[in-house]
């Protein structure tokens, strides 16, 4: 689940309700990342406040400190660059323990750029694409990559990313329905 903002009220809120899984966006500063991890994780990892038993642990009970261990092991955190200043700290940000996998956010960092709608726009956003591949790696850090097509997904993975966000339900939707309206059109031609 993505959380509107990378902050305490927003991911504390998410993970008690019962997610497991984090996608966080406008995580431009080692500060963030941390903030981040102390609001998704229980100490000693993390400072995430004890709320007793519930669907946020899963009902489990059991020795302090072994469930919020087990607990803490559940949560998967990726992080979304989306800015210059994000590129400008990465290895601060993929040096934060707790951080799982990162991304960027093609269309938001392409506006930031300077370069959303212009020809330059897919060749500026992969090198920023690889500069994230290449710094994960430093880091031990997955990629999880954003693609539109099956071909943009197969590039990606050969590259070094691991996790594959292909399009949207909405545009898998809208292509289903403009191939089966074409073809039903064609029948009546």
């Amino acid at each position: 689940m993505r959380p509107p903002q990378g902050n305490r009220e927003w991911i504390t809120r998410i993970l008690d309700a019962g997610v497991w899984s984090l996608h966080v966006p406008q995580v431009d500063t080692p500060e963030i990342a941390h903030e981040v991890v102390n609001a998704s994780l229980y100490a000693p990892d993390g400072l995430r406040g004890m709320a007793g038993i519930g669907n946020h642990t899963d009902y489990e009970t059991g020795p302090v400190g072994e469930t919020q261990r087990i607990l803490n092991a559940q949560i998967h955190l990726a992080i979304m660059f989306e800015s210059q200043q994000a590129f400008d700290n990465i290895d601060a940000i993929l040096s934060v323990p707790g951080i799982h996998a990162v991304t960027l956010g093609p269309a938001d960092l392409a506006q930031e750029l300077g370069v959303f709608g212009t020809p330059d726009q897919g060749k500026v956003i992969d090198e920023y694409r690889l500069r994230l591949i290449e710094a994960a790696d430093r880091h031990g850090k997955d990629v999880s990559m954003l693609v539109g097509s099956i071909e943009q997904g197969e590039q990606w993975i050969r590259a070094g990313a691991k996790i594959i966000c292909y399009s949207s339900e909405v545009e898998i939707l809208r292509r289903g329905i403009m191939e089966a309206a074409t073809r039903l059109h064609a029948v009546r031609s």
